[in-house]
């Protein structure tokens, strides 16, 4: 059998854990934010099915999945800009963005208004425009506008020839970020720095693009004594912001019956574990690649699958384990069924749908290249 076609320089272990992450966020939402936070976006959904409080302990921390998300975006993003021109890498994103949002919005609003729930139709226009201070057709989406101000932090660099600086902006990001974090532990009245627009600064997440752009950097055997300072400053400072969000978290999840703010130190050990899994992933390319071509085919639709599971888990998601728990499945097996089901969705998405919506979209962006000179001659 031939190997899956993809790029030549392609990290499988990165699809797995990204893959893993995506699994952690909707065990968070469906096992644990949905029924243990009133604000969590789902009660409407929920409307009281179920709890699991015997699953908290295990699944209260899953947010930091997109923690680990940040991280991935960091190391991939500059690794795919490297070569390419700016108008190469705005279509890759564009091509990699909007079919899933596509779909995944549009099937999201389908069983909104089928469950006779209130869908609204600006969030759904928002979501599919992906602009990114939203709103949004489902709670998870607001971290798609967090990728974008990235994206184009990178896309600048390739606009005016200063990718080679990538480094330095990781450097400058990272401490001003960790700056903002230590300052926002010790003013915690400064919390509106990790909520709504405020996010879009970069100022609570931009240590963790820095890591992952410090992890490309490792590899590619250019870090510099001030990038493995900050890369450790960076390391530290997700301590203090895993902390002062499972603290701000355990604020608002009142039915749990697991404190938050005592075992905060779970959340950064699970984000570290992550942190290695990225760097091992990246170190250790060469040798995963030579799994067998079965295993390195499954790798690759799960690492597809991430993004449409992503999209699609939280609100159908919680509406479909609400019905199997109505209909007599017991809540622990309802979660199971629902996440499983999800995950084949997901692929079905990736493997089928999205191909087909990326064509028509290229040929669009093609035209629109054509149109406007920008195609290389």
């Amino acid at each position: 059998m031939s190997r899956p076609h993809v790029k030549p320089e392609y990290f499988y272990g990165i699809d797995a854990v990204r893959f893993a992450s995506a699994l952690l966020v909707a065990f968070f939402h469906l096992g644990f934010s949905c029924w243990a936070s009133p604000t969590s976006g789902a009660a409407e959904a929920l409307r009281g099915a179920y709890a699991l409080p015997q699953l908290a302990e295990w699944t209260w921390f899953g947010w930091i999945g997109v923690e680990i998300f940040f991280v991935i975006s960091g190391f991939v993003i500059t690794s795919s800009a490297e070569q390419a021109t700016p108008v190469q890498f705005f279509n890759s994103r564009v091509l990699r963005l909007y079919p899933a949002v596509w779909i995944c919005a549009t099937l999201t609003l389908i069983v909104i208004l089928a469950s006779g729930l209130h869908a609204s139709w600006f969030s759904y226009v928002t979501s599919m425009f992906l602009l990114p201070s939203g709103p949004w057709i489902d709670g998870q989406y607001w971290t798609l506008g967090v990728e974008i101000v990235f994206y184009a932090i990178v896309f600048l660099l390739l606009l005016f020839g200063q990718f080679e600086r990538v480094g330095n902006v990781a450097v400058a990001m990272g401490l001003v970020s960790a700056a903002s974090l230590l300052l926002l532990t010790l003013k915690p009245d400064l919390r509106f720095l990790s909520n709504g627009i405020w996010r879009l600064t970069l100022l609570y997440y931009g240590i963790y693009f820095s890591l992952g752009i410090f992890i490309r950097l490792w590899i590619r055997n250019r870090l510099r004594p001030l990038h493995w300072v900050t890369a450790f400053i960076c390391l530290a400072a997700a301590a203090v912001q895993t902390r002062f969000h499972s603290v701000e978290m355990g604020a608002r999840v009142i039915f749990s019956p697991v404190s938050l703010a005592d075992r905060w130190y779970v959340a950064t050990l699970v984000f570290y574990a992550g942190f290695i899994a990225v760097g091992a992933s990246a170190f250790y390319r060469v040798r995963v690649t030579a799994l067998p071509d079965e295993v390195l085919r499954v790798l690759r639709i799960l690492g597809l699958a991430t993004f449409p599971l992503y999209l699609l888990h939280f609100k159908i998601g919680v509406l479909l384990a609400r019905r199997l728990v109505l209909w007599g499945v017991p809540p622990f097996f309802a979660l199971l069924a629902t996440i499983s089901i999800l995950v084949a969705l997901a692929i079905l998405i990736a493997a089928q749908l999205e191909p087909r919506v990326r064509a028509l979209l290229k040929r669009a962006l093609l035209y629109l290249e054509g149109r406007l000179g920008l195609q290389p001659r």
